[in-house]
């Protein structure tokens, strides 16, 4: 049973119901015919033959009655004889008949393929006053729907697997038909899932990739961000703005089987926090030159440390170094980062200076010249 598509082919308009009145009308006006034995050219009257193809689908032998080629009276028969041999002809009719509505194959049949949350509509040849029973097996994994004429049926299929359908016709003479049968295979949808990196850099290009072994690929975008390149391979890149912010990737991809399925994710442009850190306050020691307080000075600055943040730049508000002779350098350290607030960090280089100098002079003395014995005792008194 292969999707509906047109139930109302000319040459399926449903005629098996009708032949049997049509039979019995041209059954009941031979009969007069003969009673009164007129004349009469039968031939395409009496049997009204299907169309070919009713007939390949009939599968079942007929037989048509001789044609009356000449215009003699119909032989002289006896009422008795001559209505058991139209009874038997009247029953050959309804046989055939009967054996229109239960034969098949019926149109518009065959295996299918479908996918899980797939809806496809399957039907028959619809023959008026017939009734149509239909199952499904197993009983579970699907919804079925009756179609707007009974010979049709709408089935949403829920679960993957194998499914047998039947569908079997009962006539407007109740005669019950084969029942035709179809294997319905419901496959799975391919599982859909997006990979790559969350919580970006701003500015930042990233790449993203979706199960492989699929038939098609397809990317889309929406947020503080666009795709770099194509949009219809396994993996796709994905350029930041340089904002902070979020954005959506949707991905449709399809199977071998041609089923299909849709995923999302959304992913956020941040930066990890900013910390950092100054170095330690430095004394450096007295009675040094001028260019060994530099060089300290300068090591010392370097020793600042920091991390997170996205394109972090780390700078500081040095003037230069303290003076030889002693004094201090405060210095402020700022990190800034896109989508963070500046961080600061503040230390001091200090130079101590040197004891200041004290001299303590002697007591201003007077001596007598005759306390010496001579010049030399003199100059030893006065060191």
């Amino acid at each position: 049973m292969k999707k509906f598509s047109n139930q109302y082919k000319p040459k399926n308009t449903g005629k098996q119901a009708g032949y049997f009145w049509l039979s019995l009308l041209q059954w009941l006006r031979l009969l007069v015919l003969s009673f009164n034995r007129v004349k009469d050219y039968l031939s395409g009257i009496f049997f009204h033959e299907p169309d070919n193809l009713v007939l390949n689908k009939m599968n079942v032998e007929t037989t048509t009655p001789p044609k009356l080629t000449d215009n003699k009276k119909l032989p002289n028969m006896k009422p008795a004889k001559l209505l058991i041999k139209w009874g038997l002809m009247l029953l050959l009719a309804v046989c055939a008949t009967n054996v229109m509505a239960q034969t098949g194959p019926y149109q518009f049949t065959g295996n299918d393929t479908v996918c899980v949350n797939e809806t496809k509509e399957y039907g028959v040849t619809l023959n008026p006053g017939s009734t149509y029973e239909w199952t499904i097996t197993p009983a579970t994994g699907y919804t079925m729907t009756p179609g707007v004429t009974p010979n049709l049926i709408s089935v949403t299929w829920t679960t993957p697997g194998t499914y047998t359908m039947t569908v079997v016709e009962t006539n407007a003479d109740g005669c019950v038909g084969e029942p035709v049968i179809i294997q319905i295979i419901v496959n799975p949808l391919p599982v859909c899932s997006i990979d790559g990196p969350d919580n970006v850099c701003p500015g930042s290009t990233n790449s993203y990739s979706a199960p492989t072994g699929m038939t098609t690929y397809s990317w889309s975008i929406t947020g503080n961000a666009t795709i770099a390149g194509a949009t219809d391979g396994q993996t796709v890149s994905v350029l930041a703005n340089n904002s902070c912010g979020s954005y959506t990737l949707t991905l449709t991809i399809t199977d071998a089987n041609g089923c299909t399925s849709t995923c999302e994710e959304t992913f956020d442009i941040t930066t990890p926090p900013v910390v950092l850190t100054a170095p330690a306050n430095f004394i450096a020691t007295s009675c040094q030159t001028q260019a060994e307080i530099d060089a300290a000075y300068a090591t010392w600055l370097a020793e600042v440390t920091s991390s997170g943040g996205c394109t972090l730049n780390v700078t500081n508000n040095s003037t230069g170094a303290p003076l030889a002779c002693g004094g201090t350098a405060t210095v402020t350290w700022t990190a800034t980062s896109p989508c963070e607030a500046d961080v600061t960090a503040t230390a001091t280089f200090t130079v101590t200076p040197a004891t200041p100098v004290v001299i303590t002079v002697p007591v201003a003395t007077t001596v007598n010249a005759c306390d010496y014995a001579d010049q030399a005792a003199l100059d030893a008194a006065f060191q």
